[in-house]
């Protein structure tokens, strides 16, 4: 690949690099940081990224861990070859739509507190496998079912209010985690169920009140995980999940009216079954 770092360029990061004290950028060699294969920033301090980090397109892996940091350079889009980027900011509120551009990622970690949605351009990210987002107000965009290729998805949040219908299309999904802690989501889409490919499903959602029927199309399931102070019952048919290995419920007992017992014993392959009812 050619090499686009000029003398310049070099200059600047090199004085970005001693103000934050950035190791791996401390190198005056243009072909050595040209080279750079992975990349961690962490800095409490730092509030911004210079744009010539987009030069770095022989970046691997990129480590982002900065509390003040305001936004991403939009150049960021820029490293193409980036199999893995994680971004841990307090600050953040929106993403670049740049980082669609990044489609040989596999991995993408996003842990940004004041992050409200994801920009629409992840559509184009159809070699990723795995995506884990931890933001405390997250509208999930419609687009997140163009992500064919995804095997795991983390969904952490406080007020996830709807779990888009297009949650569906995602059909090589193996592992799911949705965790709304305070507010907000109470039921589930009935494409849950197109999922045939998930061996785990993780909900911890305080509001959730049912179940779609359609989770139980979940054939290959492995483990499922159902917390909720407000989940009233459960539909009929948990007898079908004939690999489920784990089952897992948490509720409070004034709600939870109808708990299919004698299904769950024709559960065959069940190795562990807990169920805990908190007054």
């Amino acid at each position: 690949m050619k090499n686009n770092l000029t003398e310049k360029d070099i200059e600047n990061l090199n004085k970005w690099a001693e103000k934050y004290d950035i190791e791996e950028l401390k190198i005056k060699d243009k072909e050595k940081i040209f080279n750079l294969k992975g990349l961690y920033i962490g800095s409490g301090n730092l509030t911004e990224l210079p744009k010539e980090i987009g030069n770095l397109t022989n970046l691997k892996e990129l480590y982002i861990d900065c509390k003040s940091l305001r936004k991403l350079p939009k150049e960021v889009g820029n490293l193409i070859n980036l199999k893995e980027l994680s971004i841990n900011r307090d600050d953040l509120t929106e993403l670049p739509k740049e980082i669609g551009n990044l489609i040989n990622l596999k991995k993408l970690y996003i842990d940004c507190k004041s992050l409200r949605k994801l920009p629409e351009d992840i559509k184009n990210l159809i070699n990723l496998k795995r995506l884990k987002i931890s933001c405390y107000d997250l509208e999930l965009t419609r687009k997140i079912g163009n992500i064919i290729n995804l095997e795991t998805l983390y969904i952490i949040t406080n007020n996830l209010e709807t779990l888009p219908s297009e949650i569906g299309k995602l059909i090589n999904l193996e592992t799911l985690y949705i965790w709304s802690d305070v507010d907000g989501l109470i039921e589930l889409p009935k494409e849950i169920g197109n999922l045939t490919n998930l061996k785990m499903l993780d909900i911890k959602c305080n509001n959730l009140k049912e179940l779609p029927k359609e989770i139980y199309n979940l054939i290959n399931l492995k483990a499922l995980y159902i917390m909720s102070d407000n989940l009233e019952s459960f539909p009929d048919g948990i007898e079908r999940l004939t690999n489920l290995e784990i089952l897992a419920i948490f509720g409070k007992p004034c709600n939870l009216k109808i708990l299919p017992i004698e299904e769950i014993k024709k559960l065959n392959n069940i190795k562990e079954l807990e169920i805990r009812l908190k007054e």
